[in-house]
């Protein structure tokens, strides 16, 4: 079993996994108008919650949480991936709920879109239990996406 160390996101963390970002995960960015290394900063500099996860020493993802509302408690989760999360999906999955119960506490209401063509990415929510809408034209370019959504 691969050593995972989970912890707040630190300064290189972002540009450390744009060196070696999930193909599917940059195009999802590049759907929503933004280049992997501005938009991944942008969502770490939103986020109230971020963190980094490590498998043996190399960096898997970093996911967090942005405020959407704060006074009707939306939060807007999300998780961007290197082929090391692939390679310990099992775990990190496994983990999964603990991050998702920190982010419910901040915010009762997770709410986002998913690329429809990241496969992987659509069967990960569904598999921690996010209830996925039919995939409609989202953003700049129009492409399909699925809202996404769980309530505490």
């Amino acid at each position: 079993m691969a050593d995972i160390q989970i912890h707040n996101t630190q300064p290189g963390d972002v540009e450390l996994l744009v060196t070696n970002i999930r193909a599917a995960d940059a195009a999802e960015i590049e759907a929503c108008g933004q280049e992997p290394l501005s938009g991944l900063r942008h969502s770490v500099a939103r986020s109230l919650l971020c963190w980094s996860a490590f498998a043996d020493g190399k960096l898997a993802c970093i996911l967090g949480c942005a405020p959407v509302s704060m006074l009707e408690g939306i939060g807007s989760p999300w998780m961007i991936g290197t082929p090391v999360l692939d390679a310990h999906s099992r775990v990190l999955v496994r983990l999964t709920p603990a991050y998702i119960v920190q982010m419910q506490t901040a915010f009762p209401h997770l709410v986002n879109h998913v690329h429809a063509a990241n496969a992987t990415s659509v069967r990960w929510l569904k598999r921690i239990g996010f209830t996925l809408d039919a995939a409609e034209p989202f953003g700049p370019k129009g492409e399909a996406f699925h809202r996404f959504e769980m309530r505490a």
